[in-house]
């Protein structure tokens, strides 16, 4: 966070956005053009979207340079979602503002007229009383009253409400600002100022042909926080830069570029996450946030991690007991958005993983056992699923762990999620199967299906 030297404000749990697609900015990178088509809507930032296609149609800026925004590595991009933002957040965020001397209370003056194109009301707001009574009395006198009904008739309305001082106006870069864009605005310079987020995004109803689509800013002080090149410009991007973007073809590009893949087991300095635990622990975050977009994001992310894995990518961290099969079990996942690829993800994740690391999970039994694979599944799963493939007598050595037995069951209650018990009946069932080949015999459909286990 900057802390200009403004008010500081009481922590506040904002909603976060972080894009799934490509962001695009159109124009000049000079920020002396910023604002030449008029008061950008975005305030003082770089504008950009998902949707540069729409944004060229709507804002008129074909014929403009594009240019591609990367996060940094092993950064995600997060922006405050202010369409997610509660009355009481947004309440406290202005309240900043005010203290900070951004805004103040102002008296306000509403003008509202029906719009036969939008077959709508729609309004303009005035902080001058004597302006909005001269709109007033030109849309009134606008007004037949033989050929329109009275509930369309213009309005004109005084309220209380909030404006930008100049000191605000000024850190915008804007001349004026309507009393309605008061809040959001005093958002982005909460934001700038309060949080380390990158910037604001508008969840605006996609709609090009009503001028309308989503849109975003990154703030200036969060520039040095992004890479920007010219559109196309993916030559040179490193493996774990397309990973983080979670764009599935950046990531098959970045792969074929460099097979290896060695970037996708190094791990982080500052958190020591590799990329794919980094994959694993966003797809669980987002898909308990309880965003819209959820289910897509989680879906995307889930793609992204099994490319991951197919390339080489190790399921743990620089810890044993980080690995981002264990952040699967922690999470009842298979109650979020998108649950049909983290289960694929699970399968992959399953296949890939170390049963060494899995039974140094369990904490019992000796590596040397021929029950220790069998035992590290039982524990960090369903022990009803293991008790059951342990009553179907395809191995009837594996009844005789006793004691042992029941301290892991034990163990697998403390996990307590059903999402574990999902992953721990996969976990059983490839033990079994182990178990099964080891002596000999062939590996047989378990009692308990893989396609039923999640009704266990």
């Amino acid at each position: 966070m900057s802390n200009n030297g403004l008010a500081a404000a009481t922590q506040i749990d904002l909603p976060i956005w972080t894009p799934m697609g490509r962001l695009v900015h159109i124009g000049t990178m000079d920020p002396q053009d910023k604002g030449a088509q008029g008061d950008s809507l975005e305030g003082h930032g770089l504008s950009v979207s998902e949707c540069p296609d729409d944004w060229e149609y709507i804002a008129r800026l074909g014929g403009n340079p594009r240019w591609d925004v990367h996060p940094l590595p092993r950064q995600a991009l997060r922006f405050l979602h202010l369409h997610q933002v509660s009355s009481e957040t947004m309440d406290a965020m202005r309240s900043w503002a005010v203290e900070a001397g951004l805004a103040a209370p102002a008296k306000g003056y509403k003008v509202s007229w029906f719009d036969g194109d939008h077959e709508d009301f729609v309004y303009m707001t005035f902080t001058d009383e004597s302006q909005a009574k001269s709109e007033f009395e030109f849309y009134a006198g606008d007004f037949d009253a033989e050929s329109q009904p009275e509930a369309q008739r213009p309005k004109f309305e005084a309220f209380d409400g909030f404006a930008m001082t100049p000191e605000g106006l000024a850190l915008l870069r804007r001349k004026r600002a309507d009393l309605t864009e008061t809040d959001e605005l005093c958002a982005l310079l909460y934001v700038e100022d309060q949080t380390d987020l990158i910037g604001a995004y508008w969840a605006d109803r996609h709609a090009p042909e009503e001028l309308s689509a989503p849109r975003a800013v990154i703030l200036p002080t969060r520039l040095d926080q992004v890479r920007i090149l010219p559109e196309g410009s993916h030559e040179a991007e490193s493996i774990v830069d397309a990973v983080y973007s979670t764009d599935t073809e950046r990531i098959r590009a970045a792969l074929a570029r460099n097979p290896e893949a060695r970037e996708l087991n190094e791990c982080s300095d500052e958190s020591g996450e590799t990329p794919l635990f980094h994959l694993v622990n966003t797809a669980m975050v987002i898909g308990r946030s309880g965003l819209d977009e959820a289910g897509t994001q989680v879906r995307q992310i889930a793609a992204s991690a099994v490319l991951v894995l197919d390339a080489g990518g190790k399921c743990e961290a620089t810890y044993i007991q980080h690995g981002a099969l264990q952040v699967l079990l922690d999470q009842p996942w298979h109650q979020f958005p998108g649950s049909d690829a983290l289960e694929v993800l699970a399968g992959k994740l399953i296949e890939k993983s170390n049963v060494d690391v899995n039974a140094r999970l369990a904490r019992s039994l000796s590596p040397a056992s021929e029950l220790y694979p069998l035992a590290a599944s039982i524990a960090i799963g369903n022990h009803i699923v293991a008790r059951r493939l342990l009553a179907a007598g395809a191995d009837p050595s594996l009844a005789a762990v006793g004691t042992g037995f029941e301290d892991l069951i034990e163990f697998a209650n403390s996990r307590g999620t059903e999402g574990a018990s999902r992953i721990g009946a996969m976990l059983a069932e490839r033990a079994m199967n182990a178990a099964l080949s080891a002596k000999g015999n062939e590996p047989r459909d378990p009692s308990i299906p893989l396609k039923r286990r999640a009704a266990l």
